[in-house]
């Protein structure tokens, strides 16, 4: 490798390290924000559930930014967790909306836990995965 290849390396390594950096920053901001308690009146369940749903939309919409702007020069094992991330995103996110509409009229709690654990797993796999990185 030529002095003049490290150097035609460096500005896409930069770029990788930024993405990551970023990402575990946006992992950080995640696990800030779970965190809410619930505020007045409001069941801490509905509230917690609602946390989520808000918090997890900013962390994806950051990643999916930084995704979108640096795929090219992500490793492949990164592409491929930010691909996976960005397919299971909206039906994970769904499907708990759903859950609290369903939980506020039948007061079971089951599936609005399952579906809060399933959301924040998710999360939680792409923020571990850039924490390791």
């Amino acid at each position: 490798m030529t002095a003049r290849d490290r150097d035609d390396d460096e500005p896409a390594l930069c770029r990788v390290m930024m993405v990551l950096c970023a990402c575990t920053l946006t992992a950080a901001l995640w696990f800030a924000l779970s965190g809410c308690a619930a505020v007045g009146n409001g069941d801490p369940l509905t509230v917690r559930a609602e946390d989520t749903l808000s918090n997890s939309l900013r962390v994806y919409d950051e990643t999916m930014k930084l995704h979108f702007a640096n795929s090219r020069d992500e490793s492949p094992d990164t592409y491929r967790t930010l691909e996976r991330f960005r397919t299971d995103f909206p039906t994970a996110w769904q499907t708990l909306f759903d859950a609290v509409r369903l939980y506020r009229s039948t007061r079971d709690s089951g599936q609005l836990t399952r579906e809060i654990d399933r959301l924040r797993a998710l999360m939680d796999d792409v923020t571990t995965f850039n924490r390791n990185r």
